[in-house]
Formats: structure tokens, sequence, C-alpha cells
């Protein structure tokens, strides 16, 4: 039984969930299928974009309750395939958007996560009800908390109340919640606007948005510079030759405004260039040794102030810890009598000031 649909016109892939008797949970066969659908969109040149959508009023309500409840009897972890799904769909290497016209439950909403975009009906609603009934929403996470704000999060997640689609554009959850009548031409808008991209370029700009660069400035530039491609015309729209090629069309305009500029100016004569150079590398040379020199100094500084904290954070967490995994101690007792740290183990001695303290 075909419970995920495919199909494919002018470089945009449209996998469809399409199990709306049981509101497209997400059941072993269903996800399997999903995977399939996706490789298979992945292996093929002519496919640009996937759109991600669904039959029936749901877009998906998560796990399929008999079939967790069947693997929890068995002793096996009912959302490993899950993990699997959104693992793919974060991972994978061509834009996907989400087209939402329904309720997303649990799994469902760690599918549009996973999405690159997300498009949703103002009407369509959502909520992490899990606390509710005594779990968490654990592997969703993985894919949900990375488009909420720290403050919406802990909102939704501990009170567990519905929430619609205009509320998950404002915490990040979706792009945009459209009326229903324009949920299609929006989609199709930013699935149009995704064809034109360079495949390889629209692969290489997700990896930078899933691992954006850290550490000091000039790390990060390093990092970036290395990233940076050729200058390439942009692409034009789609044709069926471009797709099939798997290349953007091209356009004879010059597109590097800075390329144009750079051209536009007159050249420095060799010695002139030369003599600016040298200048620009010894004051380079200079300030990279003075910032490192004063880089040092400070996290020096930093370590001496911080190694006693995190002793005494260290000798705090550990009763708790222990507990949580099957120590001895109780949470509250763990909590309740926390091991003094010894960053703060000594009280300072105040002697009196002079003249004070004497009995009269």
């Amino acid at each position: 039984m075909d419970l995920v649909r495919a199909a494919t016109a002018a470089g945009v892939t449209t996998i469809t969930l399409d199990s709306p008797a049981n509101r497209n949970a997400l059941s072993t066969p269903l996800m399997t299928q999903l995977l399939d659908a996706l490789t298979a969109a992945q292996a093929d040149p002519a496919v640009r974009v996937v759109v991600l959508s669904h039959t029936g009023p749901v877009f998906c309500s998560g796990a399929d309750l008999k079939e967790t409840a069947e693997a929890r009897a068995a002793g096996r972890v009912p959302a490993e395939l899950l993990a699997d799904v959104l693992a793919a769909l974060w991972e994978y290497p061509k834009p996907v958007v989400a087209r939402v016209a329904g309720p997303a439950r649990a799994g469902g909403i760690g599918l549009i996560g996973a999405a690159d975009l997300a498009v949703c009906t103002r009407e369509a609603t959502f909520a992490f009800t899990e606390v509710r009934l005594g779990v968490i929403p654990a592997v969703i996470s993985a894919t949900v908390l990375p488009r909420l704000s720290a403050r919406a999060a802990a909102e939704l997640y501990l009170t567990g109340d519905t929430f619609d689609g205009i509320r998950a554009a404002q915490v990040g959850l979706v792009t945009a919640a459209v009326p229903a009548a324009e949920l299609d031409e929006t989609v199709n808008r930013y699935a149009q606007s995704l064809v034109r991209g360079a495949p390889t370029a629209l692969a290489a700009a997700k990896e930078l948005l899933r691992h954006p660069p850290t550490g000091p400035i000039r790390t990060q530039l390093a990092e970036l510079t290395g990233l940076e491609p050729n200058p390439t015309p942009a692409a034009a729209p789609a044709t069926t030759a471009n797709i099939a090629s798997n290349k953007p069309a091209p356009s004879t305009a010059n597109t590097n405004p800075v390329a144009a500029a750079t051209n536009a100016q007159p050249a420095l004569s060799t010695s002139t260039g030369a003599k600016a150079a040298n200048a620009a590398n010894s004051v380079q040379s200079a300030v990279n040794t003075a910032v490192s020199s004063v880089t040092t100094r400070v996290r020096s500084a930093i370590s001496s102030v911080t190694a006693p904290v995190r002793a005494g954070v260290t000798s705090l967490t550990t009763p708790v810890r222990t507990a949580l995994t099957g120590g001895s101690k109780p949470v509250t007792a763990a909590v309740s009598k926390p091991t003094t740290p010894a960053a703060v183990t000594s009280t300072p001695t105040v002697k009196p000031a002079a003249g004070h303290g004497k009995k009269h």
C-alpha cells in the first residue's frame, strides 16, 4: 500500500504523505516509504527542490500510537526510525519546503523543523503536548529547538498549549503563515525561487546554515574565505535543458559589482603597489602580535577566575547526576544537601577596626 506519493515537474519533486485515515501518522511503512522517496529525489539530477506535502485535513499527527505501544512491549525504542527521517531531511543537500495545510503534532512538528522553509495556513494548529502525557519532546527537539527562540521554546514546551499558524511564524517554527487560499501559490513561489539557484551552491549554503563558523573573527573569516567560490553569473530561470544538466542557466551580464568596480579602477604602478603592500603587511603583523599578547593574558586571567567556579559547580551537580542515573540518594536529598564548593569553603575573617569591639 502506497502511503507516500512522489511527483516531479519543472525541477520540483512533491512528496506527499498519503495516509489520511490515521492522520498521516508516522508508522514504520510510511517513514520507510518517505525515506525511499527522499533518496530517489536526491539521486535524480533533474530534481532541484523537494516539497513535503500531505493529503487530508491533518499534516501529520506524530507517531503511530499502536506501533509505539507494540514497540515498547517488545523492548524496542519506537523513535529510532523517526530519528533517521529527521536526520535525512535536516542533512538533505537539496532545499526542502514543507507545505502545511492542517494541524501538526509531535513528530509532525519535527518534520516541519527539519525543512529549510515551511509555509502553513493561518488556521493550522501546533502543540507540544508531550508533557501532559508524562513524556518529553525529545527526538524532535534536534530539529525544532534550532528554529525557536529560547523564550518561546520554554513557553511552548512547558505549557503544552495549542498555538496557530500566525504564532508559529512569529516564533520561527514556520517561514510564513498565509490564508488557506494562498498556500499553494506561496509554496510555488518559494519553489521557483529555489530552482533558480545552482545546486552545488545551494548545498554549500545549507551546510553553512547548519554549521556556522565559530571562534575568533579572524578564524571565522579564514574558514569562510576557503568556502568562497569563484564568482559565477546568477542562475537564470530554469529550463528543461538546464535542469537536466544540473547547472544554472548562463547569463552574459556582469553580476559581480565588486569585480566590475575593480576592473573600472586605474591600475597602480608596480613600485607604488609593492610599497603599499609592504606597509600594510608590517602594520598588520604588529597588530596581530599585540592582539595575540593581549588575548593570551586575558584567557589566563579568565582561567584563574573560572577554575574554582567550575569546581564548585561540579561538586554541586555530581550528587544530582548520580541520583538521576540510579544512585542511592533521592534527587530531593541530593538537591537539598549540596556539597560545599571548594571555591567557597573558607570564610574570610573580618578584623574589627581599631577602637571597636572592646568592652567598656
